[in-house]
């Protein structure tokens, strides 16, 4: 059914971690180009009815439009004064971008209002034909939360430490439009 919707499906258990099971389900597998990439991460529908068929059960999994697009991570605290949520968009090469996009901002503020989370967390999206979709909440800080905290000019760690001591956690000025290098490799001789 969601095969006649979208160009293309994917799959993944529900308790998965760093998305180990995900599975882009295509017609077929080039078995070269999937050298280069990460193993399993696509699969043929065959291949997958034959790798479930061989248990008697499986925990749950979701089955999904593949949403292709530009994947944006928001890094997210509850200060004194509103909510710090920093856009981090996720680009092919090592360079991601922190942006102001209104659509995202509202959708995340609309998502903390409603989980009334305080502390660090990371939301994610992923686009779709120009349109954002919820991806998951994170109720910890995202891997990427250094880059985003030096690219804004802001400590989200310092703030929500100091949250938690009750010392107050004042909206800090933070700027977007930045752009992150989240892979930097400099060769480094050591004697």
């Amino acid at each position: 059914d969601l095969k006649s919707k979208y160009d293309s499906v994917c799959v993944k258990f529900v308790h998965d971690e760093g998305a180990q099971s995900f599975r882009r389900i295509t017609a077929d597998v080039d078995p070269f180009k999937a050298l280069h990439r990460y193993a399993g991460w696509t699969i043929t529908y065959s291949d997958l009815y034959a790798a479930l068929a061989t248990q008697n059960s499986f925990e749950d999994m979701m089955v999904m439009p593949y949403l292709g697009g530009c994947e944006v991570s928001v890094d997210c605290i509850k200060t004194d004064g509103g909510v710090v949520a920093l856009p981090r968009y996720k680009g092919d090469a090592h360079i991601e971008t922190l942006r102001f996009d209104e659509e995202i901002l509202r959708m995340t503020n609309e998502i903390l209002r409603k989980c009334d989370l305080q502390y660090p967390c990371d939301i994610q999206f992923r686009y779709l034909d120009g349109k954002p979709y919820l991806l998951e909440v994170n109720t910890r800080m995202s891997g990427g939360l250094p880059m985003t905290c030096a690219a804004a000019g802001i400590n989200i760690p310092g703030l929500a430490l100091d949250k938690l001591l009750g010392r107050g956690c004042p909206m800090p000025a933070y700027s977007l439009d930045e752009r992150v290098f989240s892979n930097v490799e400099l060769p480094i001789i050591i004697k």
